[in-house]
């Protein structure tokens, strides 16, 4: 005759059987919608990417250090790629065609990126209608600067990355995104103009990023 004693713990067993077999079909449930998004990812930069490209090399990223969600925008972010994978600082990142940042910093396996909309980025840029100024990070946001008086800024239109390589082949390379114009403020009695600019990213939640090479 089965005790009480028995078939309780009997149920026990079972119950815990259960419990790890939701945790385990929890786990990869979570793991085939994280490779679903890297696959939608990988997809959606080669698809935006010409096929005489530098290199891309993918990472995740894994950190936002001092990033405070609903406190301010994140600066920084690491990356699970370092030297071993070839990265360097000085490497431009990016996602899809959208300019995301650049290495400062590279160890073994990881690597930490500047962001552009930080208050010590500054670039060379250009309208799409080819009118030079410098970009800078504002600490949240970006501002083009330095564009001549007689150039034509106009609200929504695009801004890119007007190139700045050196002979060793550092800096950023021509025609990658940065973000749209959503003001310009001008004076007439002024010899320069200067937009503010919007990325088309969300760096608070950005999980892929691409290092070119």
């Amino acid at each position: 005759m089965v005790s009480i004693f028995s078939l309780s713990s009997l149920q026990n067993q079972q119950i815990e059987a259960i419990l790890s077999e939701n945790k385990l079909l929890r786990r990869q449930i979570v793991e085939k919608q994280n490779l679903r998004e890297e696959n939608e990812t990988l997809r959606s930069q080669f698809a935006q990417t010409n096929s005489d490209s530098q290199k891309l090399i993918p990472a995740k990223v894994i950190g936002a250090p001092g990033f405070i969600p609903g406190e301010a925008s994140p600066q920084f972010i690491i990356i699970d790629k370092g030297e071993e994978d070839g990265v360097g600082a000085g490497n431009v990142v990016v996602l899809e065609n959208n300019l995301v940042g650049q290495v400062t910093s590279a160890n073994k396996d990881f690597s930490k990126v500047i962001l552009i909309i930080n208050g010590q980025t500054s670039l060379s840029a250009k309208s799409e209608s080819g009118t030079s100024g410098i970009i800078k990070g504002t600490g949240g946001g970006l501002v083009l600067e330095n564009v001549l008086l007689s150039q034509d800024l106009k609200k929504d239109g695009l801004v890119l990355t007007k190139g700045d390589r050196d002979e060793d082949g550092g800096g950023y390379p021509p025609n990658l995104i940065i973000g749209k114009i959503t003001s310009v403020e001008r004076e007439s009695q002024d010899l320069f103009q200067k937009a503010q600019v919007i990325s088309f990213l969300d760096f608070s939640n950005l999980t892929h990023v691409f290092i070119l090479k």
